[in-house]
């Protein structure tokens, strides 16, 4: 599985969300792992996404950083800027010294 680009076109729904999310995890299991860290007022997940090169170390031993979107449901923009930030460390690790660098050695949580 490839997952896409990252499409700028629209805010993301979240099922996109979801389906992105879990893409991410898959092409990238070492990685990212994505958890549920509760339910909202609309019974749906709440995602958090723990971007870290797992190969490096415990995510839960490493300095951190969090990233948090939509904590108001109609505050979309949020979403857009963490899943692009996700994406980009994702698909630049191993290519951006900075990202590679910052995923050995750090935790982002998103």
């Amino acid at each position: 599985m490839t997952v896409p680009p990252f499409d700028f076109s629209h805010y993301f729904t979240y099922s996109e969300i979801d389906q992105f999310l879990h893409q991410l995890q898959q092409q990238f299991p070492t990685l990212v792992t994505v958890k549920t860290i509760g339910q909202s007022y609309a019974g749906r997940d709440i995602w958090l996404a723990i971007a870290s090169n797992q190969q490096t170390g415990d995510y839960r031993e490493k300095p951190a950083y969090w990233i948090d979107a939509n904590t108001h449901a109609g505050e979309v923009t949020g979403s857009a800027v963490a899943l692009y930030c996700l994406y980009q460390l994702l698909t630049q690790y191993g290519k951006d010294d900075q990202i590679t660098h910052l995923m050995d050695h750090h935790t982002v949580y998103i």
